[in-house]
């Protein structure tokens, strides 16, 4: 899934969502239950991201940064519409201001986040999201398709086709430059291109016509192939963490199956 417009849309709806099921729930059950609800959810998810996050010992702290982002903000005021049923089973809806906490989760630049909670490539292809496509998140969008890369060979700029999904060895994947903020994970594999160098060659007949014909290059068979400065990784993908999705889930069974705030407050206090 890359960050697109659909990426956008797909961000769209996760915020939407976390504030239906958790922020604003826990609103309308007051301060002290919203400031619980909020710190347990960040403790939660927090803990099941850095426990179950596949990264590479580099890009670890990614990983925290992402945790760090799960934010409570305390001293916050809603204006919400509630609905209640009477014991006759009719509907009744509320409109007030409530204040108290709620969690927020910051998106980073490179959408690590995102990805890491729904997963990408075929990896999450693999093991997809519960609410993929509730959300409209796509895996391995790329695969079967073709893209051109751009190189320079002797000062002369050349373009290639080359599958977005590649194999090397028994492995399959995406091919990409690591940088210094490269997302790597254990399954990766990094690799250095090996190419054969090129010479001009200078043609000394001339053509038909007496003109003489341009230099052209050609791979020199009597050199050794040369190891490329970058280094490239060639990944699966990211395996969906569900951080957000598993401690959604297990915060809304509180609230919604506890019989009272004091049981909503003591299981929450357990997490």
């Amino acid at each position: 899934m890359a960050k697109n417009n659909a990426f956008k849309l797909s961000l769209k709806k996760f915020r939407r969502d976390l504030e239906q099921v958790i922020n604003e729930k826990a609103l309308t059950l007051g301060e002290e239950v919203s400031k619980q609800t909020a710190y347990a959810f960040q403790r939660m998810a927090r803990e099941r991201l850095l426990k179950y996050s596949d990264a590479t010992g580099e890009s670890s702290h990614l990983v925290q940064q992402v945790a760090d982002n799960i934010k409570v903000i305390e001293g916050t005021s809603r204006q919400l519409t509630t609905t209640h049923s009477d014991s006759s089973k009719n509907k009744n809806t509320k409109s007030g201001r409530y204040a108290g906490s709620v969690v927020n989760v910051k998106i980073d630049k490179q959408g690590l986040a995102m990805f890491l909670e729904y997963g990408t490539g075929l990896e999450g292809k693999s093991h997809p999201h519960p609410e993929a496509e509730k959300f409209g998140w796509k895996y391995a969008i790329n695969d079967g398709t073709m893209k051109e890369i751009k190189f320079e060979v002797n000062g002369v700029s050349r373009v290639r086709k080359v599958k977005w999904y590649t194999n090397i060895g028994k492995k399959k994947g995406f091919v990409f430059t690591k940088k210094m903020d490269s997302y790597t994970t254990n399954k990766d594999i990094e690799f250095h291109n090996y190419s054969q160098p090129y010479v001009v060659v200078n043609p000394k007949k001339p053509k038909k016509d007496g003109t003489m014909r341009q230099p052209y290059l050609r791979i020199n068979p009597y050199a050794d192939a040369v190891e490329s400065d970058k280094t490239y990784v060639i990944s699966s993908g990211i395996k969906p963490v569900r951080y957000i999705y598993n401690t959604k889930q297990r915060i809304r069974n509180i609230l919604q199956n506890s019989k009272s705030i004091s049981e909503v407050m003591k299981r929450l206090n357990k997490i």
